[in-house]
């Protein structure tokens, strides 16, 4: 039960930011305008379409911030450690 206060308290404390650069970091990569959700919306189904493909320019670098943002909520020693190994 602590644990989940602890996810809790985190997410309170680092998740509006962390969406809000999730959300900017998409309208540049997809040159687009609209909600988290149908920003992600978007990205995926242009992934799926071939639009958007591994090597589209800053594709990588949202996957990657994204991941190590949700982390910092969920399991914050691990987020931080992925985050030094890739020198960020």
């Amino acid at each position: 039960m602590a644990n989940v206060i602890h996810i809790a308290r985190r997410q309170i404390a680092l998740g509006p930011a962390a969406e809000a650069a999730e959300r900017d970091r998409l309208r540049v990569l997809l040159q687009a305008d609209g909600d988290l959700e149908s920003l992600n919306r978007l990205l995926c189904e242009r992934i799926r379409a071939g639009a958007l493909g591994p090597d589209a320019p800053g594709l990588a670098g949202h996957l990657w911030q994204t991941t190590l943002d949700k982390l910092a909520v969920d399991q914050p020693g691990y987020g931080a450690g992925r985050a030094s190994a890739r020198g960020a």
